[in-house]
């Protein structure tokens, strides 16, 4: 049977938010109010940030060294993903590039977090530590993806819009386990004032269980997502979204 839904409309569906809007500094809340992460960067004396994230009992899930946000200069410890935390011992090296060290030495993000071609190439896809493969999609400054919808009575019809990244199961590509959703800004408020409705992470049961993989890899994609929107922003800003079309 085919499932047309979106993760949007599962009720078992868990929202986090975020406070603020910044996959570099934020606290992420769940339905309740409380603190579930806690993503901060701080710099060291040369001036080289590292992002580290915490989960609710304030116990570091991975942190990641950087001058720039491009995977392979992002220097990631993940214990949750077998990343560069393996104890007194060298680190197996895999086919495709994977990662290098003894002890606790940190790799490249780009080992974990693998761009591909198939089945686009604004695809990223990275593995749990049971082997199972899991994909972010829509990896790219500004997409514009066409979404087709049939109805009984008509014709095949397109909506353009601007979709947000979104994660989807390898097996199951059709329905998104967790997305990212932009918070609404009240556009007459000054800059930098509260949005109306916060930035959002939503997430199905299956991404609940790999929550801690979902929240690094989201915090790891979307800094380098937005620093692409800001160097093409003459271009983005050419474009308007609206129901009917872009222009």
């Amino acid at each position: 049977m085919n499932d047309s839904k979106s993760i949007d409309e599962y009720s078992s569906v868990l929202t986090l938010t975020l406070h603020p809007d910044n996959p570099a500094n934020t606290t992420i809340l769940d339905e309740s109010g409380d603190t579930v992460y806690n993503i901060s960067t701080t710099f060291d004396a040369k001036s080289i940030p590292t992002t580290s994230v915490l989960n609710e009992q304030g116990k570091l899930v991975a942190d990641w060294r950087w001058k720039e946000s491009r995977l392979d200069s992002q220097m990631l410890r993940f214990e949750g993903a077998g990343v560069g935390t393996v104890d007194n011992g060298p680190v197996e090296v895999e086919e495709g590039g994977t990662w290098r060290g003894h002890g606790k030495e940190r790799s490249t993000a780009s080992g974990w977090l693998r761009k591909t071609l198939i089945p686009y190439k604004q695809t990223v896809a990275f593995r749990d530590l049971k082997g199972r493969e899991f994909q972010w999609q829509n990896n790219a400054p500004g997409l514009h993806l066409q979404v087709y919808f049939l109805s009984p009575s008509s014709s095949s019809a397109n909506i353009i819009t601007l979709l947000p990244i979104q994660l989807a199961s390898a097996t199951n590509t059709a329905v998104p386990m967790a997305r990212y959703i932009s918070p609404i800004i009240d556009p007459k408020l000054p800059k930098g004032s509260t949005p109306i409705v916060p930035a959002k992470l939503l997430l199905d049961e299956q991404a609940e269980e790999i929550m801690d993989l979902v929240i690094v890899s989201w915090a790891l994609l979307e800094k380098g997502k937005r620093e692409s929107e800001i160097s093409g922003g003459a271009f983005m800003k050419g474009h308007t979204i609206t129901s009917s079309g872009a222009s």
